[in-house]
């Protein structure tokens, strides 16, 4: 069973002062945001499904930090982190994570942990 321990949401230009940067300049940027926040990890990207004719990634960044099946039986638990755009903010944030993984492998992506 997947639940949902924490979760980052942030209108994706955010802090952008002047300009526009490019959606390949936002998308690093929110890769180490998700360092800063949650720690090292390998967290699960998922492309934005549109990106408008101006080449502006949707309106909200959202970062979830998800915990899972253990893989391995000494650890305490299993974590994946996912980082999708939305063109508006879902109403069940858990159930809107797990779509956004669906089809992908909890085993070849999430990391076990120990406390």
């Amino acid at each position: 069973m997947i639940s949902l321990d924490s979760v980052l949401i942030e209108r994706t230009y955010a802090g952008v002062l002047a300009g526009c940067p490019t959606a390949k300049q936002v998308i690093a940027g929110d890769k180490r945001r998700l360092a800063q926040v949650f720690g090292d990890s390998r967290p699960v990207f998922v492309a934005p499904a549109k990106i408008d004719q101006y080449g502006r990634l949707p309106q909200w960044c959202c970062i979830a930090w998800l915990n899972g099946p253990i893989m391995n039986p000494d650890a305490d638990g299993s974590h994946l982190f996912v980082i999708w755009y939305a063109g508006s903010l879902p109403n069940d944030l858990l159930s809107e994570a797990v779509k956004q993984i669906e089809g992908f492998q909890w085993e070849k992506l999430a990391a076990d942990y120990w406390i």
